[in-house]
């Protein structure tokens, strides 16, 4: 397998040039004047064209010409739309130097009733679609939590269709046992851009979901990826906090 998608980095595609952010850049390193022939199949988003787009040439394995079916767009979703309110941009400066990354600006006004409200960034590859992402091993991006933000919780998580509530997922959202998703937390970065890499097998879950077999994030619980998600709340302590956030360069490793 490894040998042949070495072969599909090397493949000559008109319909992938027309995604901008491919065309001559190593992810997350930095940029390099690569041959046009080569297409990027592990770049998930680097908002360098100014789009929000998934990369319609990311791998798949399994799927016609091992790409994928549906790509879908980076977006924020405000969760409790009485308690909370972001949007997104793409904006200069990007991470390592280059042009564009996405900025999510806002704020939650968190009631510390139990609601939990949380403010989303989620890249879904086939549009909330299950991904099987089990070619890769680890995702890394750079991210930049701005002196601005001053919630008390950032997380990173991969959401899968047995830990996703309905109706996007299968989980039953009366069990109480949804939204255990695999994750990390997120450390401040002080306004600067930092670079998370960590294989999937190292995210966790916080044990209150559903179990899972495989316990951790491989196997069959690598088949039915919705979408990569950084969440930031202010984990039920009431008051008003800031979102101001960055991501760049999201990319999956093998």
């Amino acid at each position: 397998m490894k040998s042949n998608f070495k072969i599909l980095l090397l493949l000559a595609s008109a319909g992938a040039l027309g995604w901008l952010g491919c065309q001559a850049k190593a992810v997350p390193v930095g940029a390099y004047n690569a041959p046009v022939s080569v297409i990027d199949r592990t770049t998930v988003a680097n908002f360098d064209s100014g789009s929000v787009s998934i990369n319609p040439m990311l791998f798949e394995p399994g799927t016609p010409n091992n790409i994928l079916q549906l790509p879908g767009g980076v977006h924020v979703v405000n969760n409790f739309a009485n308690f909370e309110n972001a949007t997104l941009t793409v904006a200069p400066p990007g991470a390592n130097n280059t042009p564009m990354a996405c900025h999510v600006t806002g704020y939650i006004n968190d009631p510390g009733t139990g609601v939990y409200p949380a403010v989303d960034l989620q890249a879904p590859m086939e549009w909330g679609d299950k991904y099987n992402m089990s070619f890769f091993t680890g995702v890394r991006f750079y991210y930049n939590i701005s002196s601005a933000d001053t919630v008390s919780k950032r997380v990173f998580m991969i959401p899968t269709f047995q830990t996703q509530g309905t109706p996007a997922g299968g989980c039953d959202v009366t069990s109480g046992k949804c939204y255990d998703h695999f994750g990390a937390s997120l450390a401040p970065t002080n306004g600067s851009w930092k670079s998370f890499s960590v294989k999937f097998t190292d995210l966790t879950r916080a044990g209150f979901g559903t179990p899972l077999s495989p316990v951790n994030l491989s196997g069959y619980n690598l088949t039915q990826v919705l979408w990569l998600l950084w969440e930031e709340s202010n984990n039920n302590t009431a008051g008003s906090v800031n979102v101001d956030f960055w991501v760049d360069e999201i990319e999956l490793f093998q």
